[in-house]
């Protein structure tokens, strides 16, 4: 068993997967309130959204990582930092965007999506087709 798969966040931190058949059904059911929601896509460690979570506990907050290594970096520090406004999900924000409601998201939050690309790969980020 990987290290990651013993990981179980404490409540009410939330950690799921895009691929999951039982996320919830809507942003009520996942953070257990109505407040305006915001998406930082590439959590990375997670230092910006523990401090922007924390300064903002009246808005829920959804961290959308592809990597699990840095997606559990993430989870330890909103935990350690008690922060409960915030939902992590595992996954492509590019495969998430098809089922988020319309007008549903207030603010999106995207830092350093590849910090050192490389002509040989492809293009394939969420960002791609900006600026194009």
């Amino acid at each position: 068993m990987q290290r990651w798969e013993k990981f179980s966040p404490l409540p009410p931190m939330k950690l799921l997967q895009l691929s999951d058949e039982s996320l919830p059904g809507s942003f009520v059911d996942w953070f257990g309130r109505e407040a305006p929601i915001e998406i930082e896509i590439g959590v990375g460690k997670g230092r910006f959204l523990k401090e922007y979570a924390s300064a903002y506990p009246d808005r829920n907050f959804l961290g959308i990582e592809k990597s699990k290594k840095w997606l559990r970096h993430a989870a330890e520090r909103l935990d350690k930092a008690a922060v409960r406004n915030v939902v992590l999900l595992e996954g492509y924000a590019e495969d998430f965007f098809p089922v988020i409601p319309d007008r549903s998201i207030v603010n999106y939050h995207v830092y350093f999506p590849d910090p050192w690309p490389k002509r040989r790969h492809p293009n394939t980020t969420c960002t791609a087709s900006i600026g194009r």
